[in-house]
């Protein structure tokens, strides 16, 4: 299910409109916060800072939808299904 849910992601949820906007919004704050290292590291190592945290970001926004769907999923068979119901 765990290799399924990854397709689902990279293939559908990634090109959502949300999510653009949200990547937008991350881009936005990682520029942000990179410019004030400017002049301390070279440009060399801040790109390969760069690349690291948004391939962090890539493998935590996956974990994030799996989550998100087993969550949604438990949650849905605990109101369809409650304890102690036949």
């Amino acid at each position: 299910m765990e290799e399924l849910l990854s397709k689902i992601y990279e293939r559908i949820v990634f090109y959502e409109k949300d999510c653009i906007s949200l990547g937008t919004e991350f881009d936005r704050k990682l520029a942000k916060k990179l410019a004030a290292l400017k002049g301390s590291i070279s440009d060399d190592e801040m790109e390969k800072l760069r690349e690291l945290l948004y391939w962090v970001a890539l493998l935590e926004e996956k974990d994030g939808f799996r989550l998100g769907v087993r969550f949604t999923l438990k949650l849905l068979a605990e109101i369809l299904y409650p304890e102690g119901q036949s």
